[in-house]
Parts: C-alpha cells; structure tokens; sequence
C-alpha cells in the first residue's frame, strides 16, 4: 500500500499550481452534469486489475501521466479510471458543453488519481453525493473549467467546503509543509538564476 502522503507528494512534484488553475480557469459544464456521468461509469473501467493506461491511450491521451507507476494501487487507478471514463464519455454519451476532453485531460487524471483518490476513496465517488461532487468539481477545475453559472470566488468557495485534504489533518499539513518547502526553492533557484545572469553580463 502506497503512503498517502507519497501520492500527495507526487501530485506536488508535478509543479500543479492549484492558485494558477482557479485564475485560468474558464465556464465549463454544469457541475450537475459532470457529477451524473461520473455516477454512470461502467464497472469494467473500475474493475480490479483494470489496464487504465490502456484505456487513456483508447481514448486518446498522449501525455505522460504522472500516476502511471502507481497504477497498481488500486485507489489510484480507480481515481484515474474515473478521469478516463470522463473523456471516453464525451464519444459514447451526450458530450458535456462544453466538452471536458477539450481540457488539460492528462492534468486531470493525475489530479483524480495523485490528489483527490488518497484523500477521498474513489469508490465512495458513486455512492456519496458529496464525494461526487468534490470529484466532480476537481475534474472540472484540473480540465481548466469553472461550474457552469459560478465564477471563480464562488466555485472555490464550494470547492473548499468539500475537500477532503482539509479535513485529514496529516494530509493537510503535509500538504502545506511540502508547498511552502517548494515555494521557498522555487524562490532560491530565481534567485540563483538572476545571479548568475547578473554576473554572466558584468563580464
């Protein structure tokens, strides 16, 4: 079994900058409709053992995903089939308005997988309202959407009040200790950068 922290650590390291997702974000589908098709996956994409890189390459994912040497843990890879499933819908059902396999598909299969499923059971994602709506909701924000009908103030604030990070407190505070750790890297490399830059033009 996979340390929850570790995945977290994982979705970190991929440099998603959740601030940088809510300022870019755009209207999207209907948080009603995204959370319904969601309820609707077949089981075969949740099924024990399931190849769900398969399936992403089925429905025409391209980009690396970040989750796919944890794909043998069972959370994870249900998290990512429920992204999968999210994509092939847009062909086998009525496609969302607008469609969320027109967003940053591989991003939100990782965000599923890496950063929701440790946090919230991805089965629980058809059998809890709440929990499908924070699935739900996070697919949209990681496609690069907002809820149809809600700006970004308003999406974020019913995002906050669903998510299950913040209510693990280990996993919430892991979580801020390793954003700061990176802030303050990120920070260090410009600075080294500029540095250097300043030096490289004074010779």
């Amino acid at each position: 079994m996979v340390d929850p922290k570790a995945l977290l650590g994982v979705w970190l390291a991929t440099g998603a900058d959740e601030n940088a997702a809510w300022s870019a974000a755009v209207p999207g589908p209907a948080i009603a409709d995204v959370a319904s098709r969601l309820s609707a996956v077949p089981s075969p994409f949740l099924a024990t053992g399931v190849d769900v890189m398969a399936l992403a390459r089925d429905v025409g994912v391209t980009a690396p995903l970040a989750c796919e040497p944890y794909l043998g843990t069972e959370l994870v890879a249900r998290g990512a089939a429920f992204g999968v499933w999210l994509i092939a819908s847009e062909a086998l059902e009525v496609p969302l308005s607008p469609p969320i396999a027109e967003g940053a598909t591989a991003r939100m299969i990782d965000a599923l997988a890496l950063r929701l499923a440790p946090a919230s059971e991805p089965i629980t994602w058809l059998s809890d309202g709440e929990r499908r709506d924070e699935a739900a909701r996070f697919a949209l924000l990681w496609s690069g959407y907002l809820p149809a009908g809600e700006d970004a103030v308003k999406a974020r604030s019913l995002w906050a009040a669903v998510d299950s990070l913040v209510r693990n407190e280990a996993l919430a505070k892991f979580n801020e200790e390793e954003q700061h750790r990176r802030a303050i890297a990120n920070q260090l490399a410009a600075a080294k950068a500029r540095e250097a830059t300043a030096r490289y033009s004074r010779e």
